[in-house]
């Protein structure tokens, strides 16, 4: 579908300090992609890196295809760290500035504050918002011009489960209309819901990048209940047998090349062992995120 983000050997030094170190990696048009990694990992710094808000210290990128232009940030809609907006006046008003800026015309303020379910606040005071109200307002403003990718950096960060809840709900919604939406977090569990794709960082470095789907498959390995304890001597006898391990109060049996739950359990069955349980285990996220980055 096409690369919407290319950065190749981005590199940002403060002094001694490497905050990104030598970070390439692409964004396809239409994915939903995360950025994940601990707090002080690079992944703001990096946000700030492509959306022209910090200067790189080597390496270059390219948003659809191109080098960095003014057209191109019209294309683009960003939430980095923290909205700032002025808390006296209203969240219409603050909007309307918005579109000053952006030079969008006005009409488009009462379809993105529907969209995010603040029209009935608009002539609230952005000092009454509620944190999950400020974030929502943020992505109004975001999306005035009708942006091809949405930047997020940790959109949910802060908020209480129904505020995750919904901004979760808003940004796959968004996605939907095939827009490219990045986003950055430590919230792992939020990522693997949300995302098709993402980048590990730490220390500034990428660890690994790909899709989700591929990082939860099953790992070879089944949950199982077994009537008798002498069945597991014979299902270590299995050609491709890596390990069993108790997990969750559970047996869990690993193999170290592809196996079928179909393949197992007809071997099981010719050794005489019944299995009264054969559940595929599917590592989540976390699981992988903490094995990487050890």
């Amino acid at each position: 579908m096409g690369d919407v983000l290319q950065i190749n050997g981005l590199t940002k030094r403060y002094g001694n300090f490497v905050a990104v170190n030598d970070l390439s990696l692409s964004i396809s048009k239409g994915n939903i992609f995360g950025i994940l990694g601990p707090n002080g990992s690079g992944k703001t710094t990096t946000l700030g890196m492509v959306l022209d808000v910090i200067n790189s210290t080597e390496g270059s990128y390219s948003w659809f295809g191109e080098e960095g232009n003014s057209n191109q940030r019209r294309r683009i809609g960003s939430i980095l760290e923290h909205p700032i907006f002025y808390p006296e006046l209203s969240g219409y008003k603050n909007l309307e500035i918005a579109a000053l800026i952006k030079r969008v015309d006005k009409d488009r303020i009462e379809e993105v504050l529907k969209r995010v379910g603040l029209w009935v606040r608009k002539d609230s005071p952005f000092k009454t918002f509620s944190l999950g109200m400020k974030q929502r307002l943020a992505l109004a403003a975001a999306l005035l011009s009708d942006p091809e990718v949405l930047v997020l950096d940790e959109p949910t960060n802060g908020l209480d489960p129904q505020g995750i809840n919904q901004m979760r709900n808003l940004i796959m919604n968004i996605a939907k209309e095939g827009k490219t939406i990045i986003i950055s977090s430590h919230i792992l569990d939020e990522i693997q819901k949300m995302c098709t794709h993402f980048a590990i960082l730490k220390n500034g470095k990428l660890l690994k990048q790909g899709s989700i789907d591929e990082i939860v498959i099953s790992k070879n390995a089944f949950f199982i209940a077994i009537e008798n304890e002498s069945s597991i001597e014979a299902i270590k006898t299995h050609p491709c047998f890596d390990s069993i391990e108790e997990k969750d109060g559970q047996l869990l049996v690993l193999f170290n090349d592809s196996v079928s739950g179909a393949e197992f359990n007809k071997f099981c069955f010719e050794k005489g062992v019944v299995l009264s349980q054969l559940i595929d285990h599917k590592s989540s996220l976390e699981e992988e995120f903490l094995e990487i980055i050890k």
